[in-house]
């Protein structure tokens, strides 16, 4: 098997270990709307305002995408639009609702604690170099993917 095809399964496998007590999952959270809420939940709950266009870009993915799981999010009451922040009608800016800060804030916390289970069978080095590498590799232009 090839170092690719060992990655590619590695991938797969830790994308599989997100459990059924997730605040994701049991708020049944899409990987898009997961990757908004991440967006706009900055510096553990700071509000930030971005348009729907910006989070196409930044998602790279389409408005059609977006403005569907915006709208899913303004009705789980997670996101806020806040026309009056812009003089642009076009371009209303977004923000979390307390509500979404609470379930990102959750999440995050999840996560965390699930990385330090997978992490804790490495030395502090080894944990350093292998996030370190992955950086990297997701940062890394032809990566094609959202940058830390």
């Amino acid at each position: 098997m090839s170092l690719e095809e060992r990655f590619a399964r590695i991938l797969v496998a830790i994308k599989r270990m997100e459990s059924a007590d997730s605040p994701a999952l049991q708020n049944r959270l899409s990987p898009t709307h997961i990757r908004i809420l991440d967006i706009l939940y900055n510096d553990g709950g700071k509000r930030t305002f971005v348009t729907a266009s910006m989070l196409a870009r930044q998602l790279a993915i389409t408005a059609a995408s977006v403005s569907v799981a915006v709208a899913q999010l303004e009705k789980l009451g997670y996101l806020e639009k806040k026309p009056e922040l812009s003089e642009d009608s076009r371009a209303v800016p977004l923000a979390l609702a307390q509500a979404g800060a609470t379930i990102a804030d959750s999440i995050m916390s999840y996560r965390k604690k699930r990385a330090g289970i997978l992490l804790k069978e490495l030395s502090l080095s080894e944990r350093e170099q292998l996030v370190a590498l992955l950086e990297r590799v997701v940062n890394a232009p032809q990566a094609g993917m959202v940058h830390l």
